[in-house]
Order: structure tokens, then C-alpha cells, then sequence
């Protein structure tokens, strides 16, 4: 089941009572970044989470150590990144060599998050085995 962790759980002793009780780590994205001195950048980040940095160090490290599984999206990997002595580049839309992948603030979000793809499942796919039987009612 999973359980969602509170900053304070960065003390070392507490991730040491926590940790044997878990099968795996979740790190999830965020509208936050990561705080640039943790990758050896300069300067400051307006959209911080200092909290959130200060587990997500501690608890990547601590799960490494135990070779715990770690999932990891969006800022999740990012923070990965950093924890394992990577770096990263701040402003990466500003790069000129690199494609624009931002959504389009002048499209509607329905468009820029929902996209739709036809495809047909046949009797005895996986997809078919790993849902369960739904209801409809019209």
C-alpha cells in the first residue's frame, strides 16, 4: 500500500525503522525543482521545495544502500540524478539545440494532456487480463 512520507522522515534515525517496512520508493514529479546547489549550479530557484529535496536526498540514498527499488518520474528522476552525483541543466527549454516540449499555454489543457490513440485489444491481450470487469451504465 502506499504510504506518502513527511518531510521530518529525513532524519537518518527514522529512514533506518522506516525502511525495512518498504518494498519500494515512489518518486513522483512536481511543479517544484530541484535547489540548483545540490548540483553545483549557482543561483536561486523560485520554485523550491527545500523539504522535499532534504528526503528525497536522504531516502534515495538510504534505498540505494539497501537496493530497495526506486520509481522514478518527472522531478522524481531528476532527483535521482542529483542523489547519485549527477547534474543538471536548469533552463533546459532555453537550449537552443534541443526541442521545445513545453505545453502551449494558449492551448486548452483538455488538448495539451489528453491525447488520443485508437487501438484494439483482442481477447486473451494483457491489458485484457490486468483490468478488471467494469460496468457501464449509459
Amino acid at each position: 500500500m502506499p504510504i506518502a512520507l513527511p518531510h521530518a522522515l529525513a532524519e537518518p534515525s527514522l529512514l533506518e525503522q522506516l525502511l525495512p517496512k518498504l518494498d519500494g520508493i515512489y518518486l513522483p514529479g512536481s511543479p517544484s525543482n530541484v535547489q540548483p546547489h545540490l548540483y553545483g549550479e549557482n543561483g536561486d530557484e523560485p520554485d523550491a521545495d527545500p523539504g522535499r529535496d532534504l528526503l528525497s536526498m536522504a531516502i534515495i540514498n538510504a534505498a540505494l544502500e539497501r537496493r530497495i527499488p526506486i520509481f522514478a518520474i518527472c522531478r522524481g528522476l531528476q532527483e535521482l540524478v542529483v542523489a547519485t552525483g549527477g547534474s543538471l541543466h536548469r533552463k533546459l527549454c532555453e537550449q537552443p539545440e534541443l526541442l521545445e516540449h513545453r505545453e502551449d499555454p494558449n492551448c486548452r489543457w483538455n488538448s495539451n494532456m489528453h491525447r488520443r490513440m485508437k487501438f484494439r485489444l483482442k481477447r486473451g491481450d494483457y491489458c485484457l487480463r490486468c483490468y478488471l470487469n467494469v460496468a457501464t451504465f449509459g
